[in-house]
């Protein structure tokens, strides 16, 4: 075999490897494989006086690989910022229409889903409720802050039962 024969044979292995091998360690789905004529200059060895007097141009095939990839723009809502409760009726008033507390306690459904759901439930109203664990009981409560009477108040998220509350300033 000649010297050009081996270069050409290792350009069209090592091309060909690696467009292939981006393939497969690719996500993208939905390829289209096209054939290209890649033109690529071999110089044959031919030397008069030890000088090249030859270049020859071979033509050598070399896989494409396309693909149907389409990148959409998602819109990330901006998040509603979280307020306090302005005054104690707003509260109980949020307690009262919430329907966490219907759902029925069972070994799937515990004490911290309650208090979890009436968080998410609102935020999608725009007010902060913090989670409580309390470790001596071992169970989970919700809690807000009340900026017109400056407490926090404390409440079970299973009976909408008021727990405690205490004057403070809120905590940030």
């Amino acid at each position: 075999m000649k010297n050009s024969d081996l270069v050409l044979l290792a350009l069209f292995v090592g091309l060909s490897s690696t467009v292939l091998g981006y393939y497969v360690g690719s996500e993208f789905t939905d390829p289209v494989i096209e054939y290209q004529i890649l033109t690529v200059e071999v110089p044959k060895i031919i030397v008069v006086n030890h000088t090249i007097v030859e270049v020859q141009v071979v033509e050598v095939p070399q896989i494409i690989v396309q693909y149907n990839t389409t990148i959409h723009e998602v819109l990330i809502p901006t998040p509603i910022p979280l307020r306090d409760f302005p005054d104690r009726s707003t509260l109980i008033t949020f307690i009262l229409l919430d329907d966490t507390n219907s759902f029925l306690y069972e070994p799937r459904w515990t004490c911290m889903d309650y208090a979890m759901r009436v968080i998410k439930n609102a935020e999608r109203l725009g007010y902060r409720v913090i989670f409580v664990f309390m470790e001596n009981e071992a169970h989970a409560v919700c809690m807000a802050y009340v900026e017109e009477e400056a407490q926090y108040v404390a409440w079970e998220p299973q009976s909408d039962a008021i727990e405690w509350s205490w004057r403070s300033t809120a905590a940030g």
